[in-house]
């Protein structure tokens, strides 16, 4: 989740060169792709973009079971990397 930081970006990769196949969820989806394309040219592994939006809190159940679906039983875990700054303005 939040795939696109820099900090998810390098758990991927980490991920991916110790042959785990990842499931990216973020806002970009291109870029999601992107990376996924990457993952899997670099490291042999399958990949799967899903659309999450951690502001969308509504959305959260929908997004989570779509991305999270295929998976079934060999999910061995999920990297959370979502952060909020506020109103920078306001700061």
């Amino acid at each position: 989740m939040g795939a696109t930081s820099s900090i998810a970006r390098a758990v991927a990769v980490e991920f991916a060169r110790r042959h785990y196949d990842v499931i990216l969820a973020g806002r970009e989806t291109a870029e999601l792709e992107a990376m996924g394309s990457d993952l899997a040219l670099r490291y042999g592994v399958r990949w799967r973009a899903c659309e999450f939006d951690a502001l969308e809190i509504d959305s959260h159940e929908a997004a989570l079971a779509a991305c999270l679906g295929e998976a079934g039983d060999d999910l061995a875990g999920a990297v959370v990397c979502v952060g909020y700054l506020g109103d920078q303005a306001a700061a």
